[in-house]
């Protein structure tokens, strides 16, 4: 097992990662603003739409390891914190196929609007299961 961090430790190092993020999305949109560039802008425009979803998947998965860090009984909602975080970020994967297939004016990943919400819930099922199945491990094993 990897080493043992801090639930604050964690916490701050989330924090940076939330703020970085932030400055990273305003330093591509100046950037899209001196370079003239269809591609570019496009994909510009595809960050500052999903931001929002971004942003929370960030957060949750930030929360949900802050959680998982602590010691029990305030562990047990960081793996079911976490998986929420898995499905947005699932969303978003799922939103970059839709974007190289508009780009590419292809439409190999098209099937994959009707099937949204049934990936999006198995990932948030599979995330929160094997979660807690490596909870439980570290608590057999005696790490928490």
């Amino acid at each position: 097992m990897g080493e043992h961090k801090s639930a604050f430790w964690l916490a701050i190092l989330n924090v940076f990662s939330v703020i970085f993020f932030i400055i990273l999305v305003i330093s591509m949109n100046v950037l899209g603003m001196v370079i003239s560039n269809p591609l570019l802008a496009r994909a510009i425009m595809f960050i500052n739409e999903n931001f929002l979803l971004l942003l929370a998947s960030g957060i949750f998965v930030g929360i949900g390891d802050v959680c998982i860090a602590l010691f029990f009984p305030l562990s047990l909602p960081g793996p079911l914190i976490r998986a929420i975080g898995s499905a947005l970020f699932t969303m978003v994967i799922m939103r970059v196929f839709w974007l190289m297939d508009e780009i590419l004016k292809i439409s190999a990943f098209e099937f994959l609007h009707n099937w949204e919400i049934p990936i999006c819930v198995a990932v948030f099922v599979l995330a929160t299961v094997f979660g807690y199945f490596k909870l439980l491990l570290g608590f057999a094993t005696g790490h928490k």
